[in-house]
C-alpha cells in the first residue's frame, strides 16, 4: 500500500512540474520581440499585485512635482514642489501605514524651490536636497526634529551658474552628500558631487566634476555601494548611454572609472534608479526606443562594486512604459513603479526572486491621470508609491500595494 502511494505521489509531482513547464513555454512563444523579461518570465504563475489603498496625501496642491517618498521616524513622508504656491513642501503621515495625513509643510519659499527634490534622513532628522529654479541654485534643507515639523534654516550648496538639476541625496560616510547635473553650458553639461563638511549639512565642501565629457550627468542617482559613494546617470550625446561610477574612497573625493551599462538609449524622465539588491547595485530605467513606445528596463551589477554588469532585462514594453521609474527593494525583493506615458496609468512591477532576474506582469494601481512623477518605498511592509493625479483639480497620493504570494507546486509529505 505504501508503495502504492509514494506512485501516485511521484505521478502527480511529475504532472504538476509538466504543467509548470507548459505556463512556462506559452508565455515565452507569446513574448514580444526582443523582450528578454519575457523570454525568462514566470509571470503567468502568479497573482497579479493590486492596490490594497490609495490615500489622499495633499488635496489643495493641484498635485505634487519633483516629489520623493521616504521613511521619516517610522512613518512614511513625501517631500514635492507645490503647483499651488510653487513652494518646497514637506508631508509626513500620522501612521506607519500612510492613511493619515494632516496639513503640509512649507519649506522655502522660494518661487520654483522645490525642484528635483530628494529626501532622505540625516543625522536622525528629514532633510532635502533641490533645485531652486529661479536661482538657478542647489539647496538644502534640514528638520530641526525627527518628524519634520519644524525647517528653521535652508543653505546653497552651490550657486555657480545653472546648478542642482536632477538632485540626489544619500548620506555618504556619516555626512550629506549630493549628485547633481551644472546646466550651465547649454548642451555641455557636466555631472558634480558636493558632500558635506558636518554631519547636520550646514556646512559643506567643494563641489567635485565627476564626468564632463559631452552633455552627462542627466537624471543622476546617488546611492552607496559597497560603503563608497556611486552614481548612475545618462550621457545623452551620441544616442544617449547610461552610465555608472564609484568612489575610489568612503567620502567621493576621488572617483574611479565610468562603465557604461547601456548604450544607445533614449532616456526617459527618471526618479530614483539607483539601489542595492541582493548586495549588488540595480537599475532601473526607462528607454524611449527612439521616440517609438518606451520599455521599462532593469540591470544589476554581477559584483559588490559594480565593476562589471549583467544584460539589461526588459521588464515592460506595453503601451508606452517606462517613465519616470522608481526603484526600491519590498519585502526583499526588488519592485518598479512607474507611468505608462499612452495610457496615463501607474504602474507596478515586482521581481519574483531578489536579484531581479525574472519579473511578474505589471499591475495598474490607478488608471487616472497619473502623468509624471513617482517614488517608490517599502511602507509597514508593502509597496508605498507617492505619485501626482491630475485628475479634477489634482493631488498628491499614497498607494499602498499589498505583495501577492507565488503560487507553490503540491509535493505530498511523502516525497518531502
Amino acid at each position: 500500500m505504501k508503495r502504492q502511494l509514494l506512485l501516485v505521489a511521484v505521478v502527480l509531482v511529475m504532472m504538476g512540474l509538466l504543467a509548470l513547464a507548459g505556463r512556462v513555454l506559452a508565455d515565452s512563444s507569446a513574448a514580444a520581440p526582443g523582450s528578454r523579461a519575457r523570454l525568462g518570465s514566470t509571470a503567468g504563475l502568479n497573482s497579479p499585485l493590486s492596490a490594497s489603498a490609495v490615500y489622499t496625501v495633499d488635496g489643495t496642491s493641484a498635485g505634487g512635482l519633483y516629489l520623493s517618498l521616504a521613511i521619516v521616524d517610522g512613518h512614511p513622508a513625501v517631500a514635492y514642489l507645490s503647483q499651488n504656491s510653487a513652494h518646497l513642501k514637506f508631508a509626513r503621515a500620522g501612521d506607519v501605514a500612510g492613511s493619515q495625513w494632516g496639513l503640509s509643510l512649507t519649506v522655502d519659499t522660494g518661487f520654483t524651490a522645490g525642484q528635483f527634490a530628494s529626501l532622505a534622513v540625516v543625522d536622525n532628522d528629514p532633510a532635502i536636497a533641490y533645485y531652486s529654479g529661479a536661482s538657478k541654485t542647489l539647496s538644502f534643507a534640514r528638520a530641526s526634529d525627527v518628524d519634520g515639523t519644524s525647517w528653521p534654516v535652508t543653505h546653497t550648496v552651490d550657486s555657480t551658474g545653472n546648478v542642482g538639476l536632477f538632485a540626489s541625496l544619500a548620506v555618504v560616510d556619516g555626512h550629506p552628500a549630493i549628485a547633481y547635473y551644472d546646466g550651465t553650458t547649454v548642451g555641455h553639461g557636466h555631472l558634480k558631487y558636493v558632500r558635506a563638511t558636518n554631519s547636520d549639512g550646514t556646512s559643506w565642501g567643494m563641489p567635485i566634476t565627476v564626468d564632463s565629457a559631452g552633455d552627462t550627468g542627466w537624471y543622476s542617482s546617488l546611492a552607496v555601494v559597497n560603503g563608497q559613494p556611486a552614481i548612475v546617470y545618462f550621457d545623452i550625446n551620441g544616442g544617449g548611454h547610461l552610465r555608472y561610477v564609484r568612489a575610489t574612497n568612503m567620502d567621493g573625493t576621488a572617483w574611479g572609472i565610468t562603465h557604461t551599462v547601456d548604450s544607445q538609449v533614449n532616456p526617459t524622465q527618471s526618479a530614483r534608479i539607483l539601489t542595492i539588491v541582493n548586495d549588488n547595485p540595480a537599475i532601473a530605467y526607462g528607454d524611449a526606443n527612439g521616440g517609438l513606445n518606451g520599455h521599462l528596463k532593469y540591470v544589476r551589477a554581477s559584483d559588490a562594486n559594480g565593476d562589471t554588469w549583467g544584460a539589461p532585462v526588459t521588464v515592460d514594453v506595453t503601451g508606452n512604459a517606462g517613465y519616470y521609474p522608481s526603484l526600491a527593494v519590498i519585502q526583499g525583493l526588488p519592485a518598479i513603479a512607474y507611468c505608462d506615458n499612452s495610457t496615463h496609468a501607474l504602474k507596478l512591477a515586482q521581481a519574483l526572486d531578489a536579484a531581479g532576474a525574472a519579473w511578474r506582469n505589471p499591475t495598474t494601481l490607478d488608471s487616472g491621470q497619473f502623468d509624471e512623477f513617482s517614488s517608490l518605498a517599502e511602507v509597514n511592509g508593502q509597496a508605498g508609491i507617492a505619485y501626482e493625479d491630475q485628475s479634477g483639480l489634482g493631488s498628491l497620493r499614497l498607494a499602498v500595494a499589498a505583495l501577492a504570494a507565488p503560487i507553490r507546486l503540491f509535493v505530498p509529505l511523502a516525497m518531502r
